[in-house]
């Protein structure tokens, strides 16, 4: 009987250690600053990509320049050769 007794006040402690840890959980303290902190995280990924758009735009703009540069060179012999930058992927 000493057992059963035992095993009671066992399993009613842990009921009220569950049912502190799921309150303590839920507190809204805890969860404003989860949304916090994944409102800023998003805002820093949107910023990122952002950021790399922008990085990318102006890598194009360099691959335009630079397939725009052409030359013409005169050989000894009197022939005109056009040389010109071609980036080819």
């Amino acid at each position: 009987m000493a057992r059963l007794d035992s095993a009671k006040v066992n399993l009613e402690r842990i009921a009220q250690m569950k049912s502190k840890l799921v309150s303590d959980n839920n507190k809204p303290e805890l969860m404003e600053m989860d949304i916090k902190t994944l409102e800023e995280e998003h805002g820093t990924l949107l910023s990122d990509i952002a950021g790399e758009a922008e990085y990318l735009q102006s890598l194009q703009h360099q691959i335009e320049k630079l397939e725009g540069i052409s030359h013409v060179i005169k050989c000894a012999c009197g022939q005109e050769y056009k040389v010109k930058v071609s980036l080819s992927a």
